[in-house]
């Protein structure tokens, strides 16, 4: 899973598959509140992300992220570091 696009493509079918939206509305510049994703499932977001990935996400630097390309991109430079 190695690129942007195969991070973000995992990241938005989880959101998708979470939120029960279209695919084709998870995009970059889209917010985890956009989806309606209340703390619960976004806890369980971030456990799936960390299993897939095999990475440990750090809440808080989550939290502070504005957007999904955000995550991604965060994902991807965690992934880059090992």
């Amino acid at each position: 899973m190695s690129g942007p696009s195969g991070v973000f493509q995992v990241l938005a079918d989880l959101v998708a598959r979470k939120t029960r939206v279209d695919a084709s509305r998870v995009v970059p510049g889209a917010r985890l509140i956009d989806f309606g994703l209340d703390s619960v499932k976004a806890m369980e977001l971030v456990v799936e992300l960390e299993q897939a990935f095999d990475l440990a996400i750090d809440d808080q630097e989550l939290a502070d992220m504005e957007t999904l390309g955000d995550i991604a991109a965060y994902i991807e430079r965690r992934l880059a570091a090992r």
